[in-house]
Formats: C-alpha cells, structure tokens, sequence
C-alpha cells in the first residue's frame, strides 16, 4: 500500500509540478501581451495627440503674428483632410478675402489721393467687409458729386459766369 501511496504522491507531485510551470507560462505570456497592448496604447495617444497639438499650435502662432504684425498675407501651411485641415483652409480663405478687401480699399484711397474720384470697391465680400465696401464706395460717390460741382462751379467762374448756384443735398 505504500507503494500505491508513494507512486499516486509522486504523480500528484508531478501533476502538480506540470500545472504549476504551465501556469507560470501563461502569467508571463499574458503579462507581456498585456505589457504589449499598453506601449501600443501609449504610442498610439502620443501620434493622436501630436497629430492634434501640432497644427493647433501652428494655427494659433499664426494666428498670434497676424494680430501683431497687422500681415494678411500669412496662411497656415497644413493641409490635411480632417478637421484641423478644413479649419486651416478656412482660415487661409478668410485671410485671402481680408487682404483682397484691404487692398481693393487701399487702391481706392490712393486714387482718392490723386485726385481721381472713378473708382470703387469691387470685391465681393460679406458681413463687414462688405459694410465698408459700401461705405468707401458711397463716400466715393459722393466725393465725386462733389469735385464734378466744384469743377462746374470754377468753370463759371472763370468764365465770368456768377450766376452759377451750388444746390446742395443737405438732410
């Protein structure tokens, strides 16, 4: 009988050895797959979150030497079909209408300047941009009525003509 009880004792032993050394295999394979996983993880938030943080910041330094240099001419050099991507083309199509606008009231001011009173403001803007169109061009006009009635009037008086009468639009 102890013969029985020895060989059932050593095969339990055995038995025991086996499963633990199995178990001890499986711990180590699941703890380095599991290890695996979350450096995987981890590398994957890393790209998400630089792919987001770079072109945001990019944007708001933009942004930023806009504001204080007063230059429209600056874009956004990203181009990317996301979000970030749409939003960045917006912005340059926004700086686009704002320097076009700019420079269209700017060339009416310089040919106020000199002296010729037959241009106006012919970008197509909205909002605004085109509330100040509509000013220059408004005050264009009237600033042509104007040199035209003056010019009229010192033709008649160079002429001798003093019956001429300035009929002013006064509200």
């Amino acid at each position: 009988m102890k013969k029985v009880e020895d060989k059932l004792v050593a095969d339990l032993l055995s038995n025991a050895v086996a499963i633990k050394s199995a178990a001890t295999q499986t711990l180590i394979i699941v703890s380095l797959l599991t290890l695996f996983v979350i450096v995987l993880v981890i590398i994957s938030i890393t790209k998400v979150t630089t792919a987001i943080v770079k072109p945001l910041q990019l944007m708001k330094n933009t942004l930023v030497d806009v504001n204080k240099s007063g230059n429209f001419a600056k874009r956004l050099d990203y181009q990317s079909l996301d979000e970030i991507g749409e939003t960045a083309a917006a912005f340059n199509s926004m700086m686009t209408s704002l320097q076009e606008a700019l420079s269209n009231v700017n060339k009416v001011m310089a040919s106020i300047a000199r002296g010729e009173f037959n241009i106006g403001v012919d970008v197509q803007v909205n909002g605004d941009l085109n509330e100040l169109k509509e000013s220059v061009n408004e005050t264009m006009g009237q600033l042509r009525i104007t040199m035209f009635t003056l010019n009229d009037v010192m033709n008649s008086l160079y002429n001798a003509d003093f019956a001429k009468v300035i009929v002013t639009n006064a509200k």
